[in-house]
């Protein structure tokens, strides 16, 4: 079960490391976090107090230029002032909204009132996971696997709080993702595997079991985002590439050089989200498939020279891991999730 939530039959990760037992906001942290939220509540009364006032310039700088439209240079860099000033409209806007989301999910995380940890060794670099990533390239994580490492984070922002007990200064959401704890009948069932082969290390061992109803929803959740991960962009990009197209006629109504071009780069990026869309959807495809197999396949290899354990156990003499019977992917390895599993898709 989910250390953080004992009645789950599921288990959150971050950057590869599971979640465990969630702690209590310390009354430094509350009163940290707080001042942040009246932080930016002072930028947002600043940041709506600035549009007026832009207004009030370009008001005052377009009442300068003259009425029959002969502008001199002075009259051109007042243009070109209002046209600056404008901008900032926009931006103010942009600053404002993110200042309002950050300071309400704030709020959010003062009220749950605890901070997410997740602890464990890393099982692997893996350069896809863009938490880990982030957290390794500015060394708060460290690249030894076999160490133990913690993050935290805020539970409603899941804005990265303290790595190895070094606090965050910047704002960082981190990515978190979801995955089905392995059943018992998993253990059973790596019992009663039969041999299938033999190496030079010795017997390879494969069975079969049935997929968990966790499980089941998991490969659901992860088959709806590979259908839609990519489907948008291509969509939207081929169509504007096709009416770009249509428009185009040769002799009647030519495109000029900069039009090509930007139907050229138009087409590249539909070609490569449509390529992109395709692998995700005939990935997704072959997970229907599995889920209405409902099924998984457990393979037990020997274990080669340069992998022997400490450990005098029998089972210390196989690596185990399992595998999607149609699409082929690997499911667990060690009893442990998948990377792209572990990952948000």
């Amino acid at each position: 079960m989910n250390a953080a939530n004992p009645d789950s039959h599921t288990i959150s990760w971050c950057a590869s490391l599971p979640e465990t037992e969630n702690r209590i906001m310390l009354d430094i942290e509350i009163a940290e976090i707080q001042s942040e939220i009246d932080g930016f509540s002072r930028k947002i009364t600043v940041a709506v107090a600035i549009p007026p006032v832009v207004f009030c310039l370009i008001f005052l700088l377009y009442r300068n230029l003259p009425a029959d439209g002969n502008f001199s240079q002075d009259s051109l860099l007042t243009i070109t002032s209002i046209s600056t000033i404008a901008l900032m409209i926009p931006i103010e806007i942009v600053f404002i909204r993110d200042c309002l989301i950050r300071s309400k999910g704030l709020k959010a995380d003062l009220n749950v009132g605890i901070v997410r940890r997740f602890e464990g060794e890393l099982k692997s670099i893996d350069p896809i996971d863009h938490t880990q990533a982030y957290l390794l390239t500015r060394s708060f994580l460290r690249p030894d696997l076999d160490a133990i490492q913690e993050i935290e984070l805020l539970p409603a922002t899941l804005r990265l709080y303290k790595v190895n007990g070094q606090k965050i200064r910047w704002w960082k959401a981190a990515s978190v993702e979801q995955t089905a704890l392995l059943p018992e009948i998993a253990d059973i069932a790596a019992q009663w595997l039969e041999p299938v082969g033999e190496s030079e290390e010795g017997v390879l061992f494969a069975g079969k079991r049935a997929l968990s109803q966790p499980e089941l929803t998991e490969l659901g959740i992860k088959q709806r985002r590979m259908w839609l991960k990519y489907a948008v962009p291509a969509i939207l990009l081929t169509l504007l590439f096709f009416l770009g197209l249509s428009s185009w006629d040769s002799k009647s109504n030519p495109l000029s050089l900069s039009r090509k071009v930007r139907l050229a780069v138009i087409g590249v990026l539909a070609l490569t989200n449509d390529v992109l869309f395709i692998s995700s959807a005939v990935r997704a495809y072959k997970i229907s498939q599995d889920k209405a197999q409902a099924s998984i396949i457990i393979v037990r290899r020997p274990l080669g020279p340069d992998e022997k354990r400490s450990n005098d156990s029998a089972e210390s003499e196989f690596r185990s891991y399992e595998f999607l019977p149609i699409s082929r992917m690997l499911w667990t390895e060690e009893g442990l999730p998948a990377n792209w599993r572990r990952l948000r898709l």
